[in-house]
């Protein structure tokens, strides 16, 4: 695909490999973020469970509510594999 191709595509964008490798990185980041949350929300499921009191104050608000937040990300790293990498 070149450039004129590109700038077809309404949003598209040719990215540089700097900015490839941060975007990777911040899903990451982000990915890996979720994941803990999901730990810890299993964690606190199996406390309430044994009918223990789990303190408001320590009580996990899910960031996005939807269960196909996993999917979000990995659309988007999907996405970055099709992007237009600048040599």
């Amino acid at each position: 695909m070149t450039s004129a191709n590109v700038n077809e595509i309404p949003g598209s964008a040719i990215l540089g490999g700097e900015e490839v490798n941060r975007i990777r990185h911040a899903l990451l980041i982000g990915l890996a973020s979720y994941a803990e949350i999901e730990r810890l929300t299993n964690k606190q499921k199996v406390y309430e469970s044994c009918a223990r009191e789990v303190p408001e104050d320590l009580r996990l608000i899910h960031p996005t509510g939807a269960p196909d937040t996993v999917c979000e990300f990995a659309g988007a790293l999907r996405d970055l594999e099709y992007a237009v990498v600048a040599k």
